[in-house]
């Protein structure tokens, strides 16, 4: 069930109030409850117009997650080993949505190393999240150029225990404190556009200070509970300015200069009755000591400095016709993670993009195309992975260089005023340059079904890390075939209103949902069907929709965490199965 709404209140000629909301209450698609939707959002913003040149926009927003929270699932056609599973099966649930609950279990009361993993029982899962905003805009026509301002503050209160793959909670031993993130941001731009010439110029900046508190719980082996400050500072300048040179061709040049930091001041804790907590040590709560300053001290930081450009050209072929070219730099956001392990770097990328966009006898077909090429430097791929000191951790690693290429083509043709054909498809060619890492695994990775493997040198044959040199695999997420199809036909009514038919279709071929590379991280190629009825009154007072997704009821896997003692054994992201409803919409 969910409700939404708005009003809009003028209060005078110069000043308007709007209010907003949106709730939903929605059971969770997985067995076990999770992946449900129960959220509650509010905003309420004011607009004022004293003057004919001044605008003024300040806006309150508010927003609380509650549920279950996110959940995994299990499809394994490779079997899962670890010491002591001595039978390997295949996990093929007749249910695409059964939660790991009940074969993660399994697994574990078999596996004899390493020591002491706990069983789940995610019918404990919970979020309990609040964001609170506050954000102002402020535009004022000086003449020559328009000058615009906007603060923001918001503040963000996480409290969750979540199970993927592992037993994760931000406050469990914190003596109920969630975590807590505080930023503001401040943009300041100047800009201008006539028929000639578009320019604008700013800055930004942005500052957070995070008190992260979580504690990791997987087993013996490994449990481990974080406190820390984590705080970002960043700075930025840019410009850009569009010139026509001639009625017909126009060059864009743009340029951003970044300046970050980011640090982290905290302690990692064994907790009580892991290995580094058996009888004594330095732990939160239970027999050993409550939190001191004797943990293992987790500090670093770390900064980068970036410079990007634009530059591109536009040629218009014809009115309804335009050629571009675009080559375009930017940098993904490195940082410090909270753990003994180094920073990870920016990820840098150079986009280079040919394209057209047409429009062909009217309405009746509009024709878009797109080469693009993309260079990456250092791209960031998520791992979970034991750091220095033991701790199993969940962060960003660098996975050095690799490159997408490929072609976009869009298309829509109206042979009717009541008919709409749109289809969208892209091929990419995608592929890891340089990506090399480390794991540690409780049984000899099969090199013939996985990255190339090898031992690291004084370990052991079977149990403890590895080298696995990833070079030359395709980009996680990155189908080579994805596209879209969808039509509408929209059928009159006597009384002026109208009733729309819309079956549509998306998909995608084989891909790797992470960039581990293991056997079960392979999803296969998916199809998926919808379609929705929708009556408009007339003045399009009000309108009634019914709609059904996922038609065919297909599983398509949008994600993936290994877990780390198990091989070959994934706890997947999955997207909703086959849904049903009708929506109703009005306004006065």
């Amino acid at each position: 069930m969910s409700a939404e709404g708005a009003i809009n209140i003028p209060l005078g000629e110069k000043v308007a109030v709007r209010a907003s909301f949106q709730t939903v209450s929605r059971d969770g698609y997985i067995t076990d409850g999770t992946d449900d939707d129960k959220h509650t959002s509010f905003r309420l913003q004011v607009k004022a117009q004293p003057t004919d040149a001044i605008t003024l926009r300040l806006g309150m927003n508010f927003q609380h997650l509650g549920g279950r929270g996110p959940g995994k699932v299990v499809y394994a056609p490779f079997a899962p080993t670890a010491p002591g599973i001595t039978t390997p099966r295949a996990i093929l649930p007749d249910n695409r949505w059964t939660s790991i609950n009940q074969s993660l279990n399994s697994l574990i009361s078999t596996v004899v190393a390493p020591p002491g993993i706990y069983p789940l029982d995610t019918s404990k899962t919970y979020q309990n999240v609040d964001v609170l905003g506050i954000n102002g805009h402020l535009d004022w026509n000086l003449g020559p150029a328009m000058l615009t301002i906007i603060p923001a503050f918001q503040r963000v209160t996480q409290d969750s225990l979540v199970m993927p793959a592992l037993y994760f909670s931000t406050n469990n031993y914190f003596n109920g404190k969630p975590s807590v993130s505080e930023g503001q941001t401040l943009e300041v731009r100047l800009g201008h556009a006539d028929k000639g010439l578009k320019w604008v110029v700013g800055g930004y900046v942005f500052n957070e200070d995070q008190n992260s508190y979580n504690a990791v719980r997987l087993g013996r082996a490994s449990d481990t509970a974080f406190i820390a400050k984590l705080g970002t500072r960043a700075y930025a300048a840019f410009g850009e300015a569009t010139v026509s040179l001639t009625d017909k061709f126009r060059a864009t040049a743009g340029l951003r200069y970044t300046d970050e930091t980011k640090s982290v001041d905290g302690h990692r804790y064994a907790l009580p009755g892991s290995l580094a907590c058996a009888a004594g040590g330095t732990a939160i709560g239970g027999s050993c000591e409550i939190l001191t300053s004797a943990g293992t001290w987790v500090k670093g930081s770390y900064g980068a400095k970036r410079l990007n450009y634009k530059v591109g050209v536009e040629f218009d072929v014809a009115p309804q016709n335009m050629l571009y070219a675009n080559v375009v730099t930017g940098f993904k956001s490195g940082g410090q993670s909270n753990a003994d392990i180094n920073p990870y770097k920016p990820e840098d990328v150079t986009a280079y993009t040919i394209g057209s966009k047409n429009r062909f006898f009217g309405r009746l077909l509009l024709l878009n195309a797109e080469l693009f090429y993309m260079d990456y430097k250092n791209r960031q791929e998520n791992f979970t992975q034991l750091d220095r000191g033991g701790a199993q951790v969940s962060s960003l690693f660098n996975a050095g260089k690799a490159e997408a290429k490929g072609i976009t083509i869009e298309a829509t043709l109206r042979p009717t005023n009541a008919d709409s054909l749109r289809v969208g498809v892209e091929y990419t060619e995608s592929k890891y340059k340089d990506f090399t890492y480390q794991v540690y695994r409780t049984a000899s990775p099969d090199p013939t079904t996985t990255c190339g493997v090898s031992a690291i040198a004084g370990g052991n044959a079977t149990i403890g890390y590895w080298n696995v040199n990833c070079s030359g695999f395709q980009l996680p997420r990155t189908p080579k075939f994805s596209g879209n199809v969808s039509y509408t036909h929209t059928f009159d009514l006597k009384n002026g209103g109208r009733v729309e038919l819309t079956p549509d279709m998306s998909f995608a071929s084989s891909r790797w949902l992470s960039a581990e590379f293991v056997e079960n991280a392979r999803a296969e190629a998916y199809a998926l069907y919808n379609a929705s009825l929708t009556y408009f009154a007339p003045n399009d007072a009000f309108s009634i929709q019914v709609f059904a997704r996922n038609i065919g009821n297909t599983a398509v896997y949008t994600g993936t965490q290994q877990y780390p003692f198990i091989a070959n054994y994934n706890g997947h992201d999955i997207a909703p199965p086959r849904t049903w409803g009708a929506r109703v919409r009005a306004k006065f």
